[in-house]
């Protein structure tokens, strides 16, 4: 399989790791990624937040727009933070010309200018590739969970690579919000926590069509690195897969306190990981932490690639 031919798990959240642009390296010649957006022949809508799109798709940039505005206001009301956003709705030949080395269709998200990058098609690209390549796997009670939602397996499909968008956003107002989250795999189940905390309150079917693909990983998917310290080795360099793999488990492992927690869990934890950047931080001493706010967290980095977590 081709190495962006990616597991459907990345689509429920989640998102390749944050690529780093050659822009963002201080002492870099490169225009920045904001910089290349600008440079580009877009048209722009303005609003509560600035979209740019590749001319041709102003309705999904529309939709897409509105959507993360319904968020960003969910976020704010609820957390009491600001944030500027922006959002480039691009085309294929127009995505590589703002960072050739993620593949189309792939969402992202710059942090440097809280600028997040969707696709202008959802019906193609490298998620969707990857929910073709198992198409014949969907077991039969996923796929009657979805029609029960009056969707086919690709049209959730195609649902749930937009609503990563969420996630994006999340990767923003942990930052806007003062959450310091110490290690790379913390940061990824916290802004995946931000998504499941806005789909809770303002669309819940949209988790459980997220959840119903999201299934498959766990029953197809045989990782080959399992652990967070594995994570984080490998956040940069890690095959696909396994990355759509740890992005599984970082929503089961949402899933089973988000009930009980709730925004309070975010509340906790802005308090208690508030640890000096420069203070050594180990994934024993996050567990920890997070195991007061949440019982659960050391058990479930334990059992990460046993049989009970799928």
């Amino acid at each position: 399989m081709n190495r962006f031919i990616i597991g459907i798990m990345v689509l429920t959240i989640l998102l390749m790791p944050n690529f780093i642009a050659k822009a963002d390296i201080p002492g870099s010649n490169e225009p920045s990624v904001i910089g290349k957006v600008k440079n580009l022949p877009l048209n722009i809508i303005t609003g509560k937040i600035t979209v740019y799109y590749t001319n041709g798709y102003k309705d999904r940039a529309l939709m897409l727009g509105q959507m993360l505005e319904e968020a960003k206001e969910f976020f704010e009301k609820s957390l009491g933070v600001t944030a500027n956003v922006s959002l480039a709705v691009l085309d294929k030949s127009q995505w590589p010309q703002v960072d050739e080395k993620i593949p189309y269709g792939l969402p992202w998200m710059s942090p440097k200018d809280n600028l997040i990058f969707m696709p202008a098609t959802n019906d193609e690209g490298v998620l969707l590739d990857g929910s073709l390549a198992r198409a014949d796997k969907i077991p039969p009670p996923v796929l009657e969970k979805l029609k029960s939602h009056n969707f086919t397996y690709i049209e959730a499909a195609q649902k749930v690579v937009d609503s990563i968008s969420f996630h994006e956003l999340g990767h923003i107002y942990i930052h806007a919000y003062g959450l310091k989250t110490h290690k790379y795999w913390f940061d990824e189940l916290a802004a995946t926590y931000f998504q499941y905390f806005y789909l809770y309150n303002k669309n819940p079917d949209w988790i459980d069509i997220w959840q119903s693909i999201g299934q498959i990983t766990a029953k197809v998917e045989t990782p080959k690195h399992t652990s967070l310290d594995d994570f984080e080795r490998l956040y940069y360099d890690m095959d696909p897969d396994n990355y759509g793999w740890y992005q599984c488990m970082f929503e089961k492992r949402i899933s089973e306190m988000y009930s009980k927690h709730g925004l309070s869990f975010l509340e906790k934890a802005k308090v208690a990981l508030d640890w000096d950047e420069n203070e050594i931080t180990t994934n024993e001493k996050l567990l920890t932490s997070l195991e007061e706010i949440a019982p659960g967290f050391i058990e479930w980095s334990k059992n990460l690639g046993q049989k009970n977590q799928e």
